[in-house]
């Protein structure tokens, strides 16, 4: 839930790419080796075979909305209550959601720009 009561920005995690590759290289320089290389001719790797014609990302799902997947619903859900009503955002006075008590110890704080988290005033 540490993630849940600070949230930090998705941004934060670039670092590590960095630090993986330079790891792997001095590694690799020492002789180190790793698993089976990703297009190794094997049984399981039939799907090299449908390169072009299989697309496995339209399998996957995605988050349409810039927030947390719990909150995915209720902004579809505000959305379309908007939609088939036809309504402004100056007409709407509240939202209310009823979530799990996880979701609702999200963040509701409004970040002052992109480099700070929208935290909770008591990690301030």
């Amino acid at each position: 839930m540490k993630g849940v009561e600070t949230p930090c920005m998705g941004k934060d995690g670039i670092g590590w790419g960095c630090l993986v590759a330079i790891s792997s290289l001095m590694m690799a320089r020492d002789g180190f080796t790793g698993i089976e290389p990703l297009f190794s001719e094997t049984p399981e790797a039939d799907w090299i075979e449908s390169l072009g014609s299989r697309y496995e990302i339209l399998s996957l799902y995605f988050k349409p909305y810039a927030a947390c997947r719990w909150a995915q619903p209720a902004v579809a859900g505000a959305l379309k209550i908007a939609r088939e009503n036809h309504l402004q955002p100056s007409q709407i006075k509240r939202i209310r959601v009823r979530t799990f008590s996880a979701a609702a110890a999200l963040s509701r704080r409004h970040p002052s720009d992109t480099e700070k988290p929208s935290i909770t005033s008591r990690f301030r």
